[in-house]
C-alpha cells in the first residue's frame, strides 16, 4: 500500500482484519468471470476487487475494483451483495508472508451484459481470465471459499 510502509502495513496485517469488496462476474448465460491471481494469499482462481477504503460504501469499492482491475465502468443499481465471509488465510503476499491475513470479505455479484463484456480487459497480477459455465464450475477444484461464495450467489441467480 503506497500511503503506508511495508513495515507499518505488516503490523496492520498482523493485528487488524482488513475489509475487502470482491464481485463475482455473470453474464446472460450464468457463466462467471474467474482469474488466475498471481499473488498470496491465494495463487488461484478467484473473483475480482480488493481492499475497501475508509471513504466508501460496499457498491463504491466494488465499482473502483472492477475498473481498477477490469477495465469495466458498472452500473451500482446492478450490484448485488452475495454474503458476508470471514476469511482467514494462512499466507500473504506481505513480509512475513508465513503470518497470513484475516479478511472481512463482502462479496457483491454484478450482471453482466454483453457490450460490458467486450469491455473487459484482464488484470496484470493475473496469469488469465476466463468464463466458466455452470457445469464446468462444478467439475473444478476451487477454493472452498470460493466454493461457498459462487454457490450462494447462484442461489440468488436460480
Amino acid at each position: 500500500m503506497n500511503w503506508f510502509s511495508e513495515e507499518e502495513y505488516s503490523k496492520i496485517l498482523d493485528n487488524l482484519v482488513i475489509v475487502c469488496v470482491d464481485t463475482l462476474i455473470i453474464d446472460q448465460a450464468d457463466s462467471i468471470l474467474l482469474g488466475k491471481r498471481q499473488k498470496l494469499p491465494l495463487k488461484d482462481l478467484w473473483i475480482f476487487g480488493g481492499r475497501m477504503n475508509a471513504d466508501e460504501n460496499y457498491i463504491q469499492a466494488a465499482q473502483r475494483g472492477l475498473l481498477r482491475e477490469l477495465n469495466l465502468e458498472s452500473s451500482a443499481d446492478r450490484l448485488k451483495l452475495v454474503g458476508y465471509y470471514d476469511l482467514v488465510w494462512s499466507t500473504r503476499e506481505e513480509p512475513p508472508q508465513k503470518n497470513g491475513t484475516h479478511v472481512l470479505l463482502a462479496a457483491m455479484m454484478y450482471r453482466i451484459n454483453d457490450n460490458e463484456k467486450s469491455t473487459i480487459q484482464s488484470p496484470k497480477d493475473h496469469d488469465f481470465i476466463r468464463w466458466y459455465d455452470r457445469a464446468k464450475l462444478d467439475q473444478i477444484d476451487l477454493d472452498p471459499y470460493l466454493r461457498t461464495i459462487v454457490n450462494d450467489a447462484y442461489k440468488q441467480v436460480d
